[in-house]
This record gives structure tokens, C-alpha cells and sequence, in this order.
């Protein structure tokens, strides 16, 4: 099944009663920041896109928690300068992918001013690819983890690291 929706509310509504093959389109905007836990999709999971890509919808933080067999694709991610480190993060979930995202911070060319991005723990089957990072500290962050990939990613104006594990 094929849903749209134009806020967080009705993100987190789509997701409660999705079903593993569904896709869930967001309109472009801003949808803050989300915190989602035990989601739980087999065979085909469940994605969450832009309508969009060329007006992607932006997510200023999403915390991922105990899920599996979520894709997030064609989304910016903005990171906000003035805030704690990481506020993209999946923790104690499995196949996860994050696909065609445009993750970065102040957008100023200067990863001096940055926070970092992404981190990733205690999660297994995580695939980062084809995004691109920049403006930030470090891009992503890993912890016992296994099974990450990374894959077709671009890297530029990091302070530190693109990828710190």
C-alpha cells in the first residue's frame, strides 16, 4: 500500500499500522524531529520517502529503537549546529537502510562549526548508501555493530571522520 503524509503525526499514525511491503511518501517540509521504536516489518519491510526527491522532506533527529526492516530514502537530514551530537541514531535494530539521504550540518562549507551526525549501535544489517554527508564533525558513528555497509557514499568539509568505529 502506497500512503502520503504532510506531518509527523501522521508519519508515526502510517507507520503504526503499516505492513512489510508498504511505502510511506512525505511530502516536502520539515518534520522534526522522531522517535520510533519497536517497528517491526519482515520480507519486504517497509519504506519511508520523499514524494519528491528533487523537494525532499527534512527530519531534523530521528531515534530508531528495536526495529527491523525499515528503508529511509531521498530525505534530508539536517543537524543542527547548536544541538547535541548525533541526532540521527539506530540503536538495537537490524535491517536498516538509509539510501539516497543528504545528511549535513550549517551548510556553510566549514565542518569546524559542526555536530556530528549518525550513530549506529548494538544493531545489525544496517546499510548506508548512496548519501552524501557534509558540514558536519563526523558523518557516522559505529558501535557493536555487525553487518554494516557502506556503500556509494560521498564525504566532504568533515571535521574529524566520515566514518569513526
Amino acid at each position: 500500500m502506497l500512503t502520503t503524509v504532510s506531518n509527523s503525526d501522521a508519519l508515526v499514525a502510517a507507520l503504526a499500522t503499516a505492513k512489510s511491503g508498504d511505502t510511506i511518501q512525505l511530502t516536502s517540509g520539515t518534520y522534526g524531529a522522531l522517535t520510533l521504536r519497536d517497528l517491526n516489518f519482515a520480507q519486504s519491510g517497509v519504506t519511508v520517502r520523499s514524494v519528491d526527491p528533487a523537494h525532499e522532506a527534512i527530519l531534523t533527529g530521528l531515534t530508531l529503537k528495536n526495529s527491523t526492516g525499515l528503508t529511509f530514502q531521498n530525505l534530508e537530514l539536517t543537524v543542527d549546529p547548536l544541538k547535541a551530537d548525533n541526532p540521527f541514531q539506530i540503536l538495537s535494530s537490524t535491517n536498516v537502510k538509509l539510501d539516497h539521504l543528504n545528511v549535513h550540518g550549517s551548510l556553510d562549507g566549514n565542518g569546524q562549526n559542526d555536530q556530528s551526525a549518525l550513530l549506529i549501535r548494538n544493531s545489525s544489517g544496517i546499510a548506508v548508501t548512496n548519501s552524501n554527508f557534509h558540514d558536519l564533525q563526523n558523518a557516522i558513528a559505529h558501535v557493536d555493530t555487525d553487518h554494516v555497509t557502506l556503500s556509494g557514499n560521498q564525504f566532504h568539509d568533515i571535521r574529524t571522520d566520515g566514518v569513526h568505529g
